[in-house]
């Protein structure tokens, strides 16, 4: 009954909220929104087109929308593939793999898994995701294409997700090039190369293993390996965004206290030092393990010279010589029965 209503909003000739209305028809799929949604695939705006896709992959993941729904729809997505998207969605070739399984994922190997498509990143990311079986050919010709500029954009994302599919279908040099791109400057492409090297180790994501593991039993039940992963992998993802400031008013006590510990674990005496000497500096002699109230309360009242210290470790983190994310999957990669989903955690 919704229906009719959305449709009309959608219309919205100044588009208030008309996008809203769009992905929510996406999420409903019934046959009677399907001309707004095919015109909405077609709209000039990134940003209309990326909520009808989004919208459509939560219905489809839901089991969402009859047969003849997907099948009209089909053929509006496919020049999507390779489209330029500001919005950052990239599910157009999801979405045409989980439609027509068969004929949708040879269009995408067959038409798309070339250097034409800008996008091509995203068509081998849907292709990994829906475990897809590339003959080796197709991965020859695709690891000449893009190990010559890998590292330049767009190249560096599609090189990221090759190295997972390689490993996904046993290519010979999946290991190879794994191992090798683990030290990547290229973020995506270091990513890539530790999704790559779990999978050949049989292992799950570490990170997704220790978040289940803390959402069920807390971080007290986890191994040294998970919490050493869990307690760099929390300052990796921190630096990234705000800083030491933000690991310290985010984690927990016991993570704090065991970071030093687990830097030297992986490998990294160095940065271990610098942030023991940057807490003494912070917190006092003591450090921060004898203190109590939250870390985030406390350094509200810090001192000029005390928040000087924490912005002078991310400068130090900056220009670190030890490869801290390679170190950490390296470290993981040693202890590959820690990182597989148990059975029971999985339901």
């Amino acid at each position: 009954e919704a229906v009719p209503m959305l449709l009309e909003i959608a219309e919205d000739p100044y588009k208030r909220h008309a996008n809203e209305a769009i992905h929510l028809l996406g999420c409903i799929a019934q046959q009677a929104s399907l001309p707004m949604l095919i015109k909405a695939l077609h709209d000039d705006n990134d940003y209309t087109r990326a909520m009808a896709m989004i919208g459509l992959h939560k219905a489809i993941v839901k089991g969402r929308g009859p047969r003849e729904f997907w099948s009209g729809l089909y053929p509006s997505l496919v020049p999507l593939v390779d489209r330029r998207n500001d919005a950052n969605c990239d599910l157009a070739p999801l979405l045409i793999a989980i439609i027509e399984p068969e004929a949708g994922t040879r269009l995408l190997r067959e038409k798309f898994c070339t250097r034409s498509n800008q996008r091509l990143g995203d068509t081998l990311k849907a292709l990994r995701t829906r475990k897809v079986a590339v003959p080796i050919p197709e991965l020859d010709r695709l690891i000449m294409d893009l190990s010559h500029d890998g590292a330049d954009y767009p190249w560096c994302y599609a090189f990221a997700e090759l190295l997972p599919l390689l490993a996904s279908n046993d290519h010979p040099q999946a290991r190879q090039l794994s191992l090798r791109s683990l030290d990547h400057a290229d973020e995506w492409i270091r990513r890539g190369a530790a999704d790559a090297q779990y999978i050949l180790e049989g292992m799950d994501n570490p990170l997704e293993v220790i978040s289940r593991l803390e959402g069920l039993k807390g971080y007290e039940s986890l191994t040294e390996s998970q919490k050493t992963v869990s307690n760099v992998m929390g300052l990796v993802n921190q630096e990234r965004e705000g800083g030491l400031e933000e690991y310290l008013a985010y984690s927990s006590r016991s993570q704090i206290n065991d970071l030093k510990e687990s830097l030297i674990r992986i490998g990294a005496p160095r940065l271990a030092e610098i942030l023991s000497l940057t807490l003494t500096k912070a917190f006092g002699a003591v450090g921060p393990a004898e203190l109590t109230g939250s870390f985030d309360e406390r350094m509200q009242h810090f001192e000029k010279e005390q928040m000087e210290s924490l912005v002078a470790f991310d400068g130090e983190y900056a220009k670190s010589p030890e490869p801290i994310e390679a170190l950490v999957v390296k470290y993981a990669l040693r202890h590959p029965a820690d990182f597989r989903r148990e059975p029971d955690l999985g339901k």
